[in-house]
């Protein structure tokens, strides 16, 4: 991770997740014809680089073989294939806890235990920590390399948030992970 850039596009985000300079994640294709190129087999998530109508579809724990009927209902609704994103789908039963991180001006979490997508999980079970009550959490958490990684984009993106999953095992293509981040942005 040394990129220094403020993060203002979800486009520009997933540049810099695609080039694993954002830390750890799962496997991640950026477009259609990678994902069904690469042969995974898996359930999967698809996510929107853009807004129609709203924040657009991020629709989750597709089985791979029901990806393209979903692609081609998200195309016949508007949306744009070449704006969608590929995405491993996590494994819901390891789920700890996900949330929103940022530093500005202090440690501040907005999480949840709930095992489910993100957006699902915050609006069904969201939590708030500030300060130490947060870094304990984390670390609680968080395996040692996973909580130097969310320090590190902390630092390296100041006022940013840091989207992030944890696991109950290590996940993910970076050792001794068992946090994945989902996007580090200030937009």
């Amino acid at each position: 991770m040394t990129e220094k850039i403020p993060i203002t596009t979800k486009d520009q985000c997933y540049a810099l997740l695609h080039r694993k300079a954002l830390g750890n994640t799962l496997r991640m294709w950026p477009s259609w014809e990678a994902f069904h190129e690469s042969g995974y087999s898996g359930p999967t998530g698809i996510r929107y680089r853009g807004k129609k109508g709203g924040s657009g579809p991020c629709v989750a724990q597709i089985p791979a073989d029901m990806v393209g009927n979903v692609v081609c209902m998200l195309v016949k609704g508007g949306f744009d294939i070449d704006r969608m994103e590929f995405t491993q789908f996590p494994p819901d039963e390891y789920r700890t806890i996900q949330g929103e991180l940022t530093e500005n001006p202090c440690l501040y979490l907005h999480y949840s235990f709930f095992p489910a997508p993100m957006r699902l999980a915050l609006a069904e079970d969201g939590r708030h920590a500030t300060g130490l009550a947060a870094k304990m959490l984390l670390q609680r958490h968080l395996s040692p390399a996973s909580m130097d990684d969310m320090r590190e984009l902390l630092d390296l993106y100041p006022g940013h948030v840091v989207e992030f999953t944890a696991f109950s095992r290590n996940v993910g293509w970076a050792r001794g992970r068992n946090a994945i981040v989902w996007e580090v942005r200030a937009y």
